[in-house]
């Protein structure tokens, strides 16, 4: 089975959000990819990918305008580490590199247009599991600044690919696919007794979403909420098999 990976920040009304993919093994076979954003710019450096062959991007707002309510983002003009800040009131500047990774920054509120907004990112591969297991791993910051910031990540078959994918319930996008895998994190009650992010896997068939979620894990069971360390997720598949 070949699926198309994309990736969802899903980010109302504010968001400060590090991503960066695990690093290539020592000896990376010729059917495996990995992407770091590998640049260190003086200034946070907006992310434009290339034309072909490389990451599609979609930053939205849900409205007819290029602008991003204004806010201050994470890392300072020179790209200093949080808690510096830097303005930005576009979307063009809403994922920008710093310090080899990248940040996303929406705000739904002030002077936005709408009060909801996301960012879509996919590689330009396909994660194929027909000839045996398949491992999608990424890293990402743990901390959330509002219960309306989440991340999700689908797979989804290549020929039913969505460029918006998102639940019904929610007021913007596409819905979900037609069949696929999402993982989602939500927020929910941890062991601990505090509120923190659960992680829900569901199958998605009739473009419908089944959760399949196993426990509830809640990340701050494992680690702690960081804005600088970027903690690993990771999706084991197979025919008959799935291990997140």
């Amino acid at each position: 089975m070949r699926r198309l990976i994309s990736y969802l920040a899903a980010l109302p009304p504010l968001v400060l959000l590090t991503v960066a993919p695990a690093p290539a093994p020592v000896a990376a076979s010729a059917s495996s990819f990995a992407f770091n954003w590998a640049q260190a710019p003086a200034a946070p450096l907006d992310w434009t990918p290339g034309q072909v062959n490389d990451w599609d991007l979609v930053e939205n707002n849900d409205g007819p305008t290029d602008n991003n309510g204004s806010m201050e983002a994470g890392h300072g003009a020179d790209c200093s580490a949080p808690p510096a800040t830097h303005h930005l009131s576009t979307l063009a500047d809403s994922v920008f590199i710093c310090k080899s990774h990248v940040m996303t920054a929406l705000y739904g509120g002030g002077d936005a247009y709408a009060t909801y907004g996301a960012i879509y990112f996919a590689p330009a591969q396909l994660a194929d599991w027909s000839q045996g297991p398949a491992t999608v791993s990424w890293k990402v910051s743990t901390q959330r600044l509002s219960t309306r910031d989440w991340w999700q990540v689908n797979l989804t078959p290549f020929a039913q690919n969505m460029t918006l994918p998102l639940t019904p319930d929610l007021p913007a996008y596409q819905g979900q696919p037609a069949t696929g895998l999402e993982l989602r994190q939500d927020t929910g009650t941890c062991k601990s007794g505090q509120l923190g992010s659960i992680v829900r896997v569901s199958r998605i068939s009739g473009a419908q979403a089944s959760e399949i979620t196993q426990d509830a894990p809640c990340v701050e069971d494992a680690v702690s909420p960081s804005a600088a360390t970027r903690s690993q997720f990771q999706i084991d598949v197979s025919g008959g098999h799935l291990k997140v």
